[in-house]
């Protein structure tokens, strides 16, 4: 077919301004190659689904028109799963199929993975439209080459919801295999994964096969299909996703990729085969290779010199000079650090053959539709193919402002948004290149040339009667083939009959329901078709009889053989509308709501659950410990009314849900003669386990415990005036949030040591269905009382006392929605301070008894609101201060809630990473694939450091790791050590400064291992502890930068995604990650201790070394006015006016 009729747009100046692109250049003699390329290979047919689009035609009206099918995404909630990403280019009707066509049972067809659906159907289309679906294809020497990922169909279902025929229905191998299974194909089937340059690399290896005469006919393409939100939520963790939801390839505001989906296939053959042949021939692949990227500075990291080394082989092994190339299919993913990278190379790469500027369209497909991922190469192709065929290229969407690192001016390139007419030389043909780059490493690229315009064969004469024929599996179908053919005589009225005829009758298979037509034009098979879909088709009057039988064996149902009608001269073969199959829905069976969980001891926990959306600590809701014991004590009961007895309880991490459901898992497992429990969570399949709490389930029942007798203990304590508003405020304020379902805690008597405390449920407490324990909000409110036991609860005590283990737990009996909680202290075998807990219903009967509580002591944190109130004069309040107006401060770190944000740096960025050989370094290079090691601690100077930032211009940002830490590190150590420290971290900041990072932007995160004690027991490594000084110093001196300071427990991938997941400091404040959460220091205010006689005495005289310095004039100063001293100065300097002025 010609040109379409969809109108172009005369060229528009790019957004920058940048003048119009010059003319196509004749082919350069910069550097003449010697021709050693092999024959080209054809493509005589083409098929393909894409986003908003089920076809090539209606791709090509979504690109000219400049349509964007990114959309958001319906098929998972991403926000709550918590993508970065929420848009993408999906298809639509992924779940739709046609088995019976294929000779697929319905039953198996629910169980193949949607890419083998996909890819048979358009396999067969592209042979359709290459007119070889028929007997014409050689079955003995057919090759398929596909590619595709691993499929995640398999996520969609529980651990035994499948049969057998999903064993093969999820291999990724039978993906070519279908379509060579259902033709009897005996050639070559292979599955290609080299991430995303798959599809391309599969279009490599057909051209091999081909050259090599194993194959005379290839299938070759890619396919990809998300059936979970896997990829969304893998890479929105990597920071490779754009959080904007578009992808800008080569633009100033890129800021990551969209994930797509798609499928393409391709029908290949010889050149000089398809010539022979008659067939069309949509493009020519002229020449094409591959390689890798080999050692990089990560191992999904692009490398430019690769990329040049490849195109310049194949510019040269086939003979190509790249200033004939008038568009580049580029990846352009839309990041900001591969996009130039992937520029340069193609800049580098035609510079060796041509001095031309602005004579070639830089475009990607995926700024219109998404990054198809192992489809993505063969999509490229595919625009290519009909940008030749329209004579037209389409515009670059999302393109405001180039990126900075694309220098286009003095280049070989341009880029346009609008389509272009794409103007080639008198007597030239148009050439595109299409890349494709593979986070696996490995580059492919091709070029792709219009094929030369043959001579104007003889049409068919105008008076023969010619036979046309359509059949369907269905009569639906084949009413459906009617109608497309009529609209697709109309658009194209002046297709040859004689070849549709040969196109119809040889090229394609013969199935059950059938319609036939002697006509003698394109016209009248118009007629004809409108005629049967109107119920009026009647035969055609005077037909040849030899035609008119040959259509009626056909009607029949019979086989004759056509190719006596086409012995008078050599037909073509020519693209006509595919099969239109069945759309039916074959989606994996809905699971029942007890299935969306674990098993029997599992449940799914969205956020939203009592317990969580009102017990909030630090802002976050955290599950109290009275749920772990629940949990436990459900899963490890007998019966329904069995006491249950628990041991050594350790909570170990809290358990909240911000974002993604959380599958929670209770189990049991024997360990020698005891019971082990544990309470764990995933947030999705495949996931490490996170431990939260653990025990032992106790091998003997519980006795029965005495019950307490309230009226005695009510005469022994005293009651004690207590507010519930007033309680739970209190708790607010050292950053513990109870909903109204928690706020149980009626009244308090006091005893020696010892609460008694009235509990009362609230009715806003939901009911809960895991018996015989009381209900837990009844024994959080028990838990709750403990803090009394410090004090009258007021704020003199500025800690938090959280439980952290308890040595055993009772459950005796069902609870109550009135009880009493005794309190008491008490102390283990070792006299350490603990505290017993007994739980009862008014009669006394204990339910629940809770015995060696110990906790961990944290220093609490302000509520914003009575902050806020401390601004107002008539809300200060007066801080305890010693006789002389002395103030006492230590620094306490309170775990913090940090502010949401998106991954920093962005996948968009250019990282440099400085960091010993290790964990942390691979870490780093895992959620940072394209950043480039700079350097580690080993290179000292600042020179070497200096070196290694110029090596990578335009860096966004600087990660530097301190060497780990040391266990029992001597004193002499601490000090040798600093050179791989602090003092690296101080010379990397003057190599920064002299590299011309100081008055610009700069993201600079410093990380070190344990350095600094979150509380008084930890173990510490102090020799990096400097890095947080320096980090404060370089924060508040380079305003231009954005300063992270960050000591972790442990130099793991958790620990160092929780750094990059975190925000800058305005003023680089060090905050330090312990046991999963982040903390922060402040000043605590705290009494001093009552004043002792001091050891100087009034009217003393004292001698000062360096009294004449800053630090001594203050001590001078106080001694004369506190008391009235005699003061005498030593020092070096000799006695001048600054002395002078200081007395």
């Amino acid at each position: 077919p010609g040109p379409s009729a969809v109108p172009v747009p005369p060229p528009v100046p790019e957004p920058s301004a940048v003048p119009e692109p010059a003319a196509p250049p004749a082919p350069s003699a910069v550097s003449a190659p010697p021709r050693r390329g092999r024959e080209p290979v054809a493509i005589v047919g083409m098929s393909g689904r894409f986003p908003g689009a089920r076809d090539t035609d209606e791709f090509w009206d979504l690109l000219a028109s400049g349509r964007d099918a990114v959309t958001k995404v319906d098929r998972w909630d991403l926000a709550s799963l918590g993508s970065v990403c929420l848009d993408g280019g999906l298809l639509d009707g992924v779940d739709e199929f046609d088995p019976l066509f294929f000779g697929i049972s319905g039953a198996e067809a629910v169980y193949m993975e949607p890419q083998q659906r996909l890819f048979l159907q358009e396999a067969w289309r592209a042979l359709e439209d290459a007119g070889h679906a028929g007997d014409s294809l050689d079955r003995d020497r057919c090759g398929i080459y596909v590619g595709c990922a691993a499929g995640d169909y398999l996520d969609l279902t529980g651990p035994s919801d499948y049969p057998g025929q999903a064993l093969w229905g999820n291999m990724n191998s039978l993906v070519p295999s279908r379509i060579a299974y259902y033709l009897d194909l005996h050639g070559p089937a292979l599955a290609v994964d080299t991430a995303c340059s798959s599809s391309l690399v599969s279009l490599y290896l057909a051209c091999q096969a081909l050259w090599a005469d194993e194959v005379t006919t290839a299938i070759a393409g890619g396919v990809y299909v998300q059936n979970s939100p896997r990829l969304y939520l893998a890479a929105s963790r990597a920071g490779m996703l754009s959080p904007t939801g578009r992808s800008r390839a080569f633009d100033q505001a890129a800021d990551g990729f969209v994930p797509a989906e798609g499928v393409g296939a391709l029908v290949l053959k010889r050149l000089s085969d398809a010539q022979a042949d008659g067939d069309h021939i949509h493009g020519v692949i002229s020449g094409i290779g591959i390689n890798h990227n080999g050692t990089t500075n990560g191992i999904a990291a692009p490398n430019g010199t690769s990329q040049e080394r490849l195109m310049r082989q194949i510019y040269r092994d086939f003979a190509i000079d790249p200033a004939g190339i008038g568009l580049v299919e580029a990846h352009g993913t839309g990041t900001k650090l591969g996009d130039p990278v992937e520029f340069r190379a193609l800049d580098r790469a035609f510079r060796g053959f041509t001095d031309a500027e602005r004579f070639c369209s830089l475009g990607s497909t995926k700024a219109s539709i998404g990054h198809a991922q192992a489809a993505a190469g063969v999509i490229g192709v595919i625009r290519t193919l009909l940008a030749m065929r329209h004579e037209a290229i389409p515009g670059l969407p999302h393109h405001t402002e180039t990126n900075a690192s694309v220098t286009l001016a003095g280049s070989p390139f341009f880029v346009h948004t609008e389509p272009r007419e794409w103007a080639v030389p008198e007597g030239g043909r148009r050439r595109a290149a299409v890349t494709s780059l593979g986070a696996s490493g490995t580059n492919a690229h091709a070029v792709i040339e219009q094929p030369t315009v043959p001579s104007t064969p003889p049409r068919s004469r105008p008076d023969v009667a010619r036979l046309f024929v359509l059949s369907a599996a269905t009569e639906q179908a084949l009413r459906d083939q009617v109608a497309r053919l009529a609209r697709h005589c109309r658009e194209h009225p002046d297709l040859d009959p004689g070849d549709v005829s040969h196109t119809l009758l040889l090229g394609r298979r013969h199935l059950r329901h059938r319609w036939a037509a002697v006509v003698r034009d394109i016209t009248e098979l118009e007629s004809r078709c409108d005629a049967r879909l109107s119920g009026q088709d009647i035969a055609a009057r005077g037909a040849d009889s030899q035609v008119q039988a040959l259509a009626q064996q056909f009607l029949d149902g019979g086989a004759p053989d056509f190719t006596e009608l086409f012995r008078d001269r050599r037909y073509g073969r020519v693209p006509l509308p595919g099969y239109p199959f069945e759309r039916e829905r074959y989606a994996l069976p809905t699971r029942a709501a007890a299935d969306d969980g674990p098993r029997r001891d599992g449940r799914l926990l969205t956020g939203d659950e009592f317990y969580l959306r009102e017990h909030r600590i630090q802002g976050t809701g955290i599950a109290p410990g009275a749920m772990y014991l629940q949990w436990a004590a459900a899963a490890a009961r007998r019966t329904a009314s069995a006491p249950v007895r628990l041991h050594d309880v350790v909570f170990l991490r809290p358990l909240s849900v911000p974002g993604a459901p959380r599958a929670l898992r209770v189990a049991l497992r024997p360990d020698g003669d005891a019971t082990r429990f544990t309470v764990s969570s995933t947030e999705s399949a495949g996931d490490e386990p996170v431990l939260h709490c653990q025990g032992e389930v106790s091998a003997t029942e519980p006795t029965a415990a005495r019950a307490l007798d309230l009226p005695a203990l009510l005469r022994d304590f005293r009651p004690t005036a207590f507010d519930p508003q007033r309680f739970y405020a209190e708790w607010r304020d050292r950053g513990i949030a109870y909903g109204p379902a928690f706020q149980g805690v009626a009244a308090v008597h006091r005893g020696d040591h010892a609460v008694l405390a009235r509990l009362r449920l609230p009715g806003t407490a939901p009911a809960t269905a895991d018996g015989p324990l009381p209900h837990p909000a009844l024994v959080d409110a028990a838990m709750q009382c403990m803090r009394l036991l410090h004090g009258d609860g007021d704020d003199r005590d500025d800690r938090v006392g959280l439980v952290f283990t308890i040595r055993t737990v009772e459950v005796l009996a069902p609870g109550a929605t009135t009880m009493w909680a005794l309190v008491r202290r008490a102390e283990d075998a070792h006299g350490a301070d603990r505290i017993d807990i007994d739980l009862a219903t008014d009669d006394g009967t204990v339910c629940l008894r809770l015995r060696g509580i110990a906790g961990r002591r944290t220093g609490r944190t302000p509520d914003p609101a009575r902050a806020e109130r401390t601004q107002d004069p008539a809300h200060v309040e007066r801080t305890p201060e010693a006789a002389d107006g002395v103030t006492t401060l230590i620094p306490v770190w309170d775990s913090i809630q940090p502010t949401e944000s998106a991954p920093w740096p962005p996948s968009s960025a250019s990282v440099g990473i400085i960091a010993p050989p290790g964990r942390a370094r691979d870490a780093l290079l895992a959620r940072l694939p394209g950043a480039h090691v700079l350097a580690d601690p080993a290179q000292r100077t600042r020179d070497d450091l200096e070196t290694a930032l110029r090596s990578v211009p335009g860096l966004d940002h600087l990660i530097w790791v301190a060497p780990a830490a040391v266990e029992d590190r001597s004193g002499a150590s601490v000090v040798e050590d600093q050179a791989d420290g602090t003092l690296h971290a101080f010379r990397t900041v003057k190599a920064l400064l002299a590299a011309g990072y100081g008055d610009r932007s700069l993201g600079l995160t410093l990380i070190t291992e344990r350095a600094h004690a979150a509380h008084e027991a930890e173990a510490v490594d102090p020799a990096h502890a400097g890095v947080a000084g320096l980090a404060g110093t370089a924060a508040k001196e380079y305003p231009n930068w954005r300063v992270r300071a960050a000591d972790v427990e442990e130099y793991d991938a958790s620990s160092l995604a929780a750094v990059l997941d975190l925000a800058a400091d305005p003023d680089g404040n060090l905050r330090i990650h312990r046991d999963g959460r982040w903390h922060e220091q402040r000043l605590m205010t705290v009494r001093p201790a009552p004043p002792t006689s001091s050891r100087l005495r009034q009217g003393g005289t004292y001698v000062i070394v360096g009294g004449a310095g800053a630090l001594g004039t203050v001590i001078s100063a106080h001694l004369i006015r506190r008391y009235r001293a005699q003061v005498v100065w030593l020092g070096r300097r000799p006695q001048d006016a600054r002395v002078d002025a200081a007395i």
